[in-house]
């Protein structure tokens, strides 16, 4: 097989593991998120929450941009290891050397280049969708609680389809992606300009 589509194969394989890693992130955030939701206003005081309520905004961006960070920089050590186990088995013609000691060192010198695009999309739908899926939990349970007829899966795809009718549910999910969509905004505008500094050097 050739370098060229051992190449994609790494890519789609780094693709695939990171979709499995987001989507374990993706499913804490919503938990995170749900139980921020379900925090009672009258034990802990309106003042106390007030106070918090900026660092949960943070939350939903802050934890797949984080996890995100955290799982791309595994994944490149982890190829880091493989590569360098590939190449220590190449010697040269005299059996002594290996062949790539100079490829290697250049290698692990590389600087960490930041996030792939398929990584800031996927942690910016996680960022999304943590939200919403959280939003839909917690009034799809406070329905349920006031109405135990109902079933709880009827109510929450219900929701699902319909959240943005409900005017104060509206609002505060369009609160949250304002400040998401700023965050990524800047990070990709910052981005870019890094790389177009980098390449006028």
């Amino acid at each position: 097989m050739s370098q060229v589509e051992d190449i994609g194969i790494q890519k789609e394989e780094n693709k695939l593991k990171m979709s499995i890693a987001m989507f374990i992130v993706f499913l804490v955030t919503v938990f995170i998120m749900y139980i921020i939701g379900k925090i009672d206003v009258e034990k802990i005081g309106v003042e106390k929450i007030e106070v918090l309520l900026p660092y949960f905004i943070f939350i939903p961006i802050v934890v797949p941009f984080g996890g995100a960070l955290f799982v791309d920089k595994i994944l490149k050590k982890v190829n880091e290891k493989k590569e360098a186990n590939r190449d220590s088995w190449s010697n040269n013609s005299n059996g002594s050397d290996k062949v790539k000691k100079i490829r290697n060192s250049k290698f692990k010198e590389t600087q960490y280049r930041g996030l792939s695009k398929f990584t800031i999309i996927l942690s910016m739908v996680i960022s999304y969708l943590s939200i919403y899926f959280s939003a839909v939990l917690i009034f799809t349970e406070n329905i349920v609680e006031n109405n135990p007829k109902i079933k709880f899966f009827d109510v929450f795809i219900e929701l699902f389809k319909n959240m943005f009718i409900y005017n104060e549910i509206r609002e505060q999910l369009f609160i949250y992606f304002i400040f998401i969509t700023v965050f990524y905004a800047i990070f990709i505008i910052e981005s870019l300009w890094k790389k177009r500094k980098n390449k006028r050097s």
